[in-house]
């Protein structure tokens, strides 16, 4: 009795839950818990707390998936404005923490606004184009780009233009899914690239300076040089097999900053090599091809808007990750997925991949309903259905105008047809062999009030020219 409700509880929890996407995320989890003991000195305090925040992303993500997509959906208008208005909150009761105003103190604890934008503008311009789905019109992709330019707006203004870029960016995704056309996307990329001189007069001197020295690092190697200094260091070090877990001189000698955090693949470059990276990126790349494929499956629009958004949204947090680490793209605060330490990050991730699966969950649900074959299982009485073979004969013809009512109106490649009785007639000829389904090349026709007679197509004997009824007056 304990093994078959153990087999159930079981089969509930990873019912809405995609088994190769979790086994490739429970990979990933076991090498962040092996790299943060070696980050973090060989302590388990981050250790700890990294368990907790995935075991509570993995609850909300589990909750979220056995939901359905319609009741997901519908939050998306509250807690985007939610989030906004938040983000306003900011901007005159927010916390300045070197230099930028990016926190909400709450009491008790403190929040960032901005991480929740980026599920709250997937999600609301999913539910936009979802609502208009049937009606789509080019003044909908501008309303959508208003929509996604007033929280990257307040953003810019804390200032904190990395997670202004990662909020654009997951709004992109979303117009890109909806079908943006590709001349309006060239023609943005061309218009940014032509309005590069006005943004860079009205950036930050201290993102200036980011943008210098990822050119030339040595321009200031004890200041905003030394992050990239120490992390290509470190990953060049390592070599191609790596100096062995527990091994790095920059990790435990102190020299590459945030190493649990930001620059946690530097750690990771430096112990295990470049045979460590390559098994690290096939990882994150079955992550995303088996995102894909749940996003490619999802039943409605806004399922695969926002299964999208958020599958090249984990895409861009490697990649942007990866390229500041190695020194092709400036610093900014921006996490390696399922990596680094962090609570935020973390659930945010798990929280649109539960997104995904919702949609998914319920495909799924639907394939493996019992589906009702009419060409093996027979059909309900009641409803006056039987299979008939796609040519009918004059036997059965005769039979189905002696009981009254006419043969099923013809359509082509139509295999089931509607009599009174769902039993064929005594005499009808018909064998085992006949019930096999067939293609109908014509069906028979009944006679209509015009006077329009019944005609009879059979595949080996036809009706001579001299035996066929004359056509009716009035006849079409």
């Amino acid at each position: 009795m304990k093994t078959p409700l153990i087999k159930q509880i079981w089969q509930q929890i990873k019912e809405p839950l995609d088994g190769w996407l979790m086994l490739f995320l429970g990979l990933i989890f076991a090498v962040s818990m092996v790299l943060l003991y070696s980050a973090n000195n060989q302590s388990f305090d981050k250790i700890d707390n990294k368990l907790i925040y995935t075991a509570m992303a993995l609850t909300v993500m589990w909750v979220i998936a056995r939901m359905r997509p319609q009741s997901v959906m519908n939050f998306a208008p509250p807690i985007y404005v939610i989030g906004v208005l938040l983000l306003i909150a900011v901007h005159f009761k927010g916390i300045t923490v070197n230099g930028s105003t990016r926190w909400l103190s709450l009491g008790v604890t403190r929040i960032q606004p901005s991480e929740i934008l980026k599920i709250a503008l997937p999600m609301m311009l999913a539910w936009f184009f979802q609502k208009y789905e049937l009606s789509l019109r080019w003044w909908h992709y501008l309303i959508a780009a208003a929509i996604m330019l007033v929280p990257v707006g307040l953003v810019l203004k804390q200032p904190d233009l990395g997670t202004a870029l990662l909020i654009a960016a997951a709004g992109f995704f979303v117009l890109f899914f909806a079908g943006l056309p590709w001349k309006v996307i060239l023609a943005g990329a061309v218009m940014a690239a032509a309005s590069l001189p006005i943004v860079w007069n009205h950036l930050h001197d201290y993102q200036r300076k980011r943008v210098l020295t990822l050119i030339d690092p040595t321009t200031d190697p004890l200041g905003t040089g030394y992050h990239i200094i120490q992390s290509m260091i470190a990953i060049g070090s390592g070599g191609p097999w790596g100096k062995g877990w527990l091994n790095g001189t920059q990790t435990h000698l102190d020299y590459i900053p945030e190493r649990t955090t930001d620059f946690i693949f530097a750690v990771y470059s430096e112990e295990f090599g470049l045979a460590g990276n390559a098994v690290l990126l096939t990882l994150y790349l079955l992550i995303l091809s088996r995102a894909m494929m749940i996003t490619a499956s999802a039943q409605t629009l806004y399922g695969r808007l926002m299964a999208g958004s958020i599958t090249m949204s984990f895409f861009v947090y490697a990649f942007v990750n990866m390229g500041m680490v190695s020194g092709i793209l400036p610093v900014v605060g921006v996490p390696l997925p399922f990596m680094s330490y962090g609570g935020t990050a973390s659930v945010t991730l798990f929280i649109g991949m539960g997104m995904g699966h919702a949609d998914g969950h319920q495909q799924s649900a639907a394939l493996s309903a019992p589906l009702r074959n009419p060409c093996r299982a027979g059909l309900p009485k009641q409803a006056g259905l039987s299979i008939r073979p796609a040519r009918l004969d004059a036997a059965n013809a005769a039979a189905a105008s002696s009981s009254g009512r006419p043969s099923h109106p013809a359509r082509k490649r139509n295999l089931i047809h509607e009599t009174e009785d769902p039993e064929p007639a005594a005499g009808a000829g018909l064998d085992a062999r006949a019930v096999r389904p067939r293609r109908n090349r014509r069906a028979g026709r009944p006679a209509r009030a015009g006077g329009r007679p019944l005609r009879q197509r059979r595949r080996h004997q036809r009706i001579p020219a001299g035996q066929r009824p004359a056509r009716a007056a009035g006849a079409r």
